[in-house]
This record gives structure tokens, sequence and C-alpha cells, in this order.
């Protein structure tokens, strides 16, 4: 599986800062990154972050900020 994780303002740029978890149906932690750490494009711009064969097709996961960015609030958790 390959999944592509952004965290993105109001306008659409992607934000660093963020301490963002995709966690199992148990609660565990899969995979944890901060936003914009994975570098910036060609245009300048930060990255999403891509996350690869650590998901299973058919299983439940939740997407959980842990820690926003300065001058912004955590998102309600996203269950997929």
């Amino acid at each position: 599986t390959r999944v592509t994780v952004s965290k993105q303002d109001i306008a659409g740029e992607e934000i660093e800062g963020a301490l963002i978890q995709i966690r199992d149906k148990d609660g565990n932690i899969v995979e944890e990154w901060t936003s914009g750490s994975d570098g910036k494009d060609e245009t300048g711009n930060f990255k999403p972050h891509v996350i690869e064969g650590k998901l299973n097709v058919g299983e439940e996961y939740t997407l959980h900020e842990e820690a926003g960015p300065a001058g912004y609030t955590t998102v309600t958790d996203i269950k997929a």
C-alpha cells in the first residue's frame, strides 16, 4: 500500500511542525512524523508524507495529530 498524508493550511499550502501519528485499531503507533520533515519539492513547498508498505487494506487506522504547529490547533482524529 502507498498512502500520502498532507497537513495543509486553509489556502492548501503544506505546513511544517505538526506531530502526526497513524495508529492501528488497538491504538498502537504504526507511523509517526513531523509535517515538513520530508523536505521540499522543486518549487520550494514542503512535501506531504508518504507511507509505503506499512498499512494493510481492509484494516481501520486512525490519523491522530499529537501536537499542532505554532499558531494552529490540532485536528480531530480521523478514522479510515
